[in-house]
């Protein structure tokens, strides 16, 4: 009998080298991308949603085969037109200035809404940088549910 599909996992060790207080690392962004695939295994998210400059993130997400369709938010087309290119990706083109955590949890919630890709009440998890005016690389895992307009 055929098996079903089967789901990579990685493990991570600690690294006590890196000095406390030290900017966030590829290693945290890969982290954080690793345990939102395992959170939205276990708690049942509808969407994982991916907040990012460059598309990097949802490329770190992707990797990963979540069970959850992955949303790319990005400010750039020219992103949005490579993201197109990975797995299980869909991107999203943000043409509006975002200066805080509840701007983009408000952007991605009206825009998951308009497009149909979620109802009220549904559960989603957000990966994005903070400070959002700084750019950094994902470094935040929110888990949100829905709000009806």
């Amino acid at each position: 009998q055929p098996l079903g599909p089967v789901h990579a996992r990685r493990t991570f060790a600690v690294d006590d080298s890196e000095p406390t207080g030290a900017e966030p690392s590829l290693d945290v962004t890969d982290i954080i991308s690793a345990a939102a695939v395992y959170a939205a295994g276990q708690i049942g998210v509808r969407r994982i949603v991916a907040f990012s400059q460059s598309g990097f993130t949802a490329r770190l997400v992707a990797r990963y085969r979540p069970p959850s369709p992955i949303m790319a938010f990005t400010p750039a087309s020219r992103v949005a037109r490579q993201i197109q290119l990975i797995w299980g990706v869909r991107p999203f083109v943000a043409e509006f200035q975002v200066g805080s955590l509840e701007d983009i949890v408000n952007v991605v919630e009206r825009e998951l809404l308009a497009a149909k890709l979620v109802v009220p009440g549904d559960r989603i998890i957000i990966l994005m940088g903070h400070p959002v005016r700084e750019r950094p690389l994902a470094n935040l895992l929110r888990v949100h549910r829905i709000r009806s307009l």
